[in-house]
């Protein structure tokens, strides 16, 4: 196997933006601020998965240029504020997030969903939608 067969075999890809849209739109939609619309029942998820949906909504919404948002980056501070999630909790779930690999983290302290924590939040939530 030559380098380039290699490289295409085992890189991970950059975001296949198509398919992430039909497995959200599925259970969210997202407010013209950017803040997530859940299409199911917020007490059935965890809470990785509702900070990981206001970190993915902050993705799309950054795509889409809503309301002068131009990054995808949150504070502990601002996922608390935004999930209701105490913010010990936050904490808590953001470092098991990203020791899981799925969130992005500056020097400063802010955290962005990555390509592999999108899919991964999603299927998750989708899992529990075809299990009902």
């Amino acid at each position: 196997m030559n380098k380039e067969d290699l490289r295409n075999e085992l890189m991970l890809k950059h975001v296949d933006v198509k398919n992430l849209v039909d497995k959200i739109k599925m259970f969210m939609k997202i407010d013209e601020y950017g803040r997530p619309f859940l299409l199911i029942r917020e007490d059935k998820l965890t809470g990785q998965e509702r900070l990981g949906l206001h970190l993915i909504s902050r993705f799309f919404a950054k795509q889409m240029v809503l309301n002068d948002i131009d990054n995808e980056w949150l504070s502990l501070k601002q996922l608390t504020e935004l999930s209701g999630i105490k913010y010990n909790i936050t904490k808590v779930r953001i470092r098991e997030m990203e020791k899981q690999r799925l969130l992005d983290k500056t020097k400063d302290g802010l955290y962005r969903v990555n390509n592999t924590g999108i899919n991964v939040i999603a299927d998750r939530i989708l899992e529990k939608i075809e299990k009902r």
